[in-house]
């Protein structure tokens, strides 16, 4: 999906994925990153629109790859530790618990960094 979103223009990826839903992930991607791509990837196997949307606005690869990576990772050894188990579904909710707790202190840091940045000096 990132090397189509790199070659298409933004009119040809409306027929993949929706305006609307190209400008929400852009936002997305715009405000958190590559932190965006690696929650994305720990809650979902495959997320298409998310890299079209990375091609079109021409991340950069190496660091795309990267953040898929190390969403992609815990996600596969979980399956891959509590599949030979059978307790699948015991390791998918520990993933994803771990993933929403994660992504909660993400968005707050990242909250907190920006609001430091608009204030001015000395106040808080």
């Amino acid at each position: 999906g990132y090397f189509i979103g790199c070659k298409l223009s933004p009119v040809t990826m409306e027929r993949f994925v929706s305006e609307k839903s190209q400008k929400k992930i852009a936002e997305f991607l715009h405000d958190y990153g590559i932190g965006a791509i690696i929650v994305t990837r720990l809650f979902s196997f495959s997320n298409d629109a998310l890299s079209f949307v990375a091609g079109i606005l021409q991340m950069k690869y190496h660091r795309y790859i990267l953040a898929t990576l190390a969403g992609i990772t815990p996600l596969v050894a979980t399956l891959a530790i509590f599949g030979q188990n059978g307790e699948m579904k015991k390791g998918l909710l520990i993933v994803a618990s771990a993933g929403v707790v994660m992504y909660g202190v993400y968005v707050f840091v990242d909250h907190r960094k920006k609001r430091r940045r608009k204030s001015p000096r000395g106040k808080r």
